[in-house]
């Protein structure tokens, strides 16, 4: 398999899938470290693109463990959130992010360590989530996110199939 790029051209939308960590009344939320990166300094939730082939539920383990350190299995998908990133946009590409989230618990009571490109974790209320300015969010949908988390949206986890297509 080739190496993946370190700079990627958008021409069309991709997949990610995260979670919303939920531990007594708050989330966890982390501040994204990429120097160099229009996101750096911004604050989202454990989610990170789909591996080809990849269950987008166990993208969503992955990245937990990579960018918080914590093991998880969520037990809801909150929703699935299309964005389009006209903030930054080059030549005629674009990144358009198609997000999955689902809902979880940690199953570890200490982070393991997580990867550097996360500067900062934290557990807040979803109203001190939601307090934080608009540009310090990575994305538009991060506060949306938190609305749904807090209003109770909740979907069974069947709601997303993923299936392997073999001749």
């Amino acid at each position: 398999m080739k190496p993946l790029p370190t700079t990627y051209i958008y021409t069309q939308a991709i997949c990610a899938a995260g979670v919303v960590l939920e531990k007594e009344g708050k989330i966890l939320m982390i501040k994204e470290h990429r120097p160099g990166n229009a996101d750096h300094g911004k604050w989202n939730f454990p989610c990170g693109f789909l591996d080809l082939g990849e269950d987008p539920y166990e993208t969503a383990i992955r990245e937990t463990r990579e960018e918080a350190g914590y093991d998880v299995r969520p037990h809801a998908l909150l929703g699935i959130y299309s964005v389009a990133r006209n903030d930054i946009v080059k030549g005629n590409a674009m990144p358009h992010y198609v997000g999955i989230y689902y809902i979880g618990a940690p199953l570890n009571e200490v982070p393991y360590e997580h990867d550097s490109e996360v500067a900062e974790i934290r557990w807040l209320t979803p109203d001190e989530a939601l307090a934080f300015p608009d540009e310090l969010m990575r994305s538009r949908n991060i506060k949306i996110v938190i609305k749904d988390y807090a209003a109770g949206t909740r979907y069974p986890l069947e709601v997303v199939h993923h299936m392997d297509q073999v001749q």
